[in-house]
C-alpha cells in the first residue's frame, strides 16, 4: 500500500437561515472528495451532495461523536490511500461544541494533515456580541444536568466571575434551558451581567445582555430555541 496519506477538511456548517456558505474558492477545495463523515445524514448529506457532485455520497455517520471501530479502520485506510475525507456536523464548526473531536485526534495520530475551513461559531458570534470579557473568557459546555450539583457549580462560579472578570460560557439542550435559566437567576449575584444569545443566524435571534437582577424582573421563555447563556461582568 502506499505511503501516501490523504487530508482530514473540516467543513462549516450553517447556524440558521443568516449564515453564508462556503465561499466560492474553499467550495472549490473540496470539490475532489468523494467520502465523507457526517453528524445527521439529513442535515450533512445535501452539503456533501452539493460540494462533490454526486447525488448519494458515500460516507461514514458519527453516533454520539464516535465511530464504529470497523468504520475508524476504513477511515485510516482511505487515507492511506492518499483520499482525503470531509467532516460535517450538523451546525456551526466541526469539533466546537459539536461532535468531530476524536476524528481530528485520529488524523493527528495518523500524522493526517488537518485542514480547517472558517465559518460561523454560535460560541463566538455570542461571545462577540455580549460586551463580556473577550480577552478572558472560559466555555464550560453543559452545566451539571443533576440540579443539586448545578446549583453548587453555580453557586462557585459567581463569585469566580465577580473577582477575575473572566466570561464564563455554556450551552443548554431547548428542553432544559429554561431550568437552567432558572438557576442562573437564583443562585449567581444580581450583579453580575447575563447575556442570552437565542436562535443566531435565523429570523428570531435574539441577543440580550443584562444584570441578573433585570432578568429576574421578566424572565424570558423557550420554546425549543437554541442557546448560549455567557455569564460575566462590564
Amino acid at each position: 500500500m502506499s505511503n501516501a496519506k490523504g487530508n482530514l477538511w473540516l467543513i462549516p456548517n450553517a447556524l440558521g437561515t443568516h449564515s453564508a456558505g462556503l465561499h466560492p474558492k474553499e467550495a472549490a477545495l473540496l470539490a475532489h472528495i468523494r467520502h465523507w463523515i457526517v453528524e445527521t445524514p439529513g442535515a450533512c448529506l445535501p452539503i456533501a451532495a452539493q460540494l462533490s457532485g454526486e447525488r448519494f455520497p458515500d460516507h461514514w455517520v458519527l453516533e454520539h461523536g464516535r465511530l464504529d471501530p470497523y468504520f475508524q479502520q476504513q477511515i485510516l485506510e482511505t487515507w492511506k490511500q492518499g483520499l482525503d475525507i470531509g467532516l460535517i456536523t450538523d451546525a456551526g464548526l466541526p469539533a466546537i461544541a459539536d461532535p468531530g473531536s476524536r476524528i481530528v485526534a485520529m488524523a493527528h495520530q495518523a500524522s493526517v494533515a488537518v485542514r480547517p475551513l472558517t465559518g460561523p461559531s454560535s460560541l463566538m458570534l455570542a461571545l462577540m456580541s455580549s460586551g463580556l470579557n473577550g480577552q478572558r473568557f472560559k466555555f464550560l459546555g453543559y452545566l451539571e444536568k443533576n440540579p443539586e450539583e448545578r446549583k453548587k457549580q453555580l453557586q462557585k462560579m459567581g463569585p469566580y466571575i465577580e473577582s477575575s472578570g473572566e466570561t464564563h460560557l455554556f450551552i443548554e439542550t431547548p428542553y432544559r434551558a429554561a431550568a437552567v435559566l432558572n438557576d442562573v437567576l437564583r443562585f449567581v449575584s444580581p450583579n453580575l451581567m447575563l447575556c442570552l444569545a437565542v436562535d443566531l443566524h435565523t429570523e428570531n435571534q435574539s441577543i440580550l445582555t443584562q444584570t441578573i437582577a433585570n432578568w429576574k424582573r421578566k424572565a424570558p421563555e423557550f420554546k425549543k430555541q437554541e442557546l448560549v447563556f455567557l455569564l460575566g461582568r462590564f
